[in-house]
């Protein structure tokens, strides 16, 4: 694992501001490190990604071992709660990962919408 990645809370409101922070533990030859929000639809035959936020994307001088970043995204509006069933699930998450030549390397976050949690926008 050559990131940590932590959010200050599980359960977010639509509209609201998701904040968190990635460590970089072992220093790594990449081009970028980027965060983004994702919502994904999956069953055991699919999987796709419904909606993407972007977030920021640090250079390559960011991708030193014990440097520590902070990130803020904000969900849309209309974010739906995760679901799931016996034929498949709907979830959200915060996929961080280093863009490098050949395979990225992605840690992710899963997280809860739930309306009415939290301060919209805070």
């Amino acid at each position: 694992m050559t990131l940590r990645v932590s959010l200050e809370e599980s359960a977010h409101a639509p509209g609201g501001t998701l904040r968190g922070r990635v460590l970089v533990l072992e220093s790594a030859d990449a081009r970028s490190l980027n965060v983004a929000l994702r919502f994904w639809e999956k069953s055991p035959d699919y999987s796709h990604c419904a909606i993407e936020v972007p977030g920021p994307s640090f250079g390559p001088e960011a991708i030193t071992a014990g440097l520590e970043h902070a990130f803020a995204l904000v969900l849309p509006d209309g974010a739906m709660p995760g679901f799931e069933s016996p034929h498949g699930r709907l979830f959200w998450e915060v996929d961080v990962w280093l863009d490098r030549f050949g395979s990225d390397h992605h840690e992710r976050v899963e997280f809860h919408v739930v309306p009415g949690v939290g301060r919209r926008g805070g």
